[in-house]
């Protein structure tokens, strides 16, 4: 069995704790690096944020028409990856991370039909 690339426990009851004491002293993970640190965002935070995407997404056009949540997402993250991929503060976070290109695909008349969102980590691309 092959252990995954990644797991991530979030340590707020019994449970999540039990689960990953197990992983640690599961020998499928000898060799991995265990790291313990406070969330990046909060739930409220993140709640805070969805809705705000929202609201944009309700209210902001881009070539003519309306996106959902999601879809206003990728493009704001594009965008500031665009505004700040050589930033000298961040530019070696992106490079951690991998960057997300959003691409416009158009048809005649310029309307988008379509959204494509690669994500390029190393030597993997993946497009959602």
């Amino acid at each position: 069995m092959t252990a995954p690339d990644k797991r991530i426990f979030y340590l707020v009851s019994d449970s999540a704790k039990t689960r990953a004491s197990q992983a640690i002293n599961d020998p499928i993970y000898a060799g991995f690096k265990v790291s313990i640190m406070p969330p990046a965002k909060t739930r409220p935070q993140e709640e805070r944020y969805h809705a705000m995407i929202g609201d944009i997404a309700r209210t902001f056009t881009l070539h003519g028409r309306l996106w959902d949540s999601e879809s206003m997402k990728r493009l704001l993250v594009d965008q500031f990856h665009r505004d700040t991929k050589n930033d000298p503060d961040l530019k070696q976070e992106w490079l951690d991370m991998g960057h997300i290109e959003a691409q416009l695909q158009q048809e005649a008349g310029g309307r988008v039909h379509r959204v494509a969102v690669r994500l390029r980590c190393g030597e993997r691309d993946r497009v959602v």
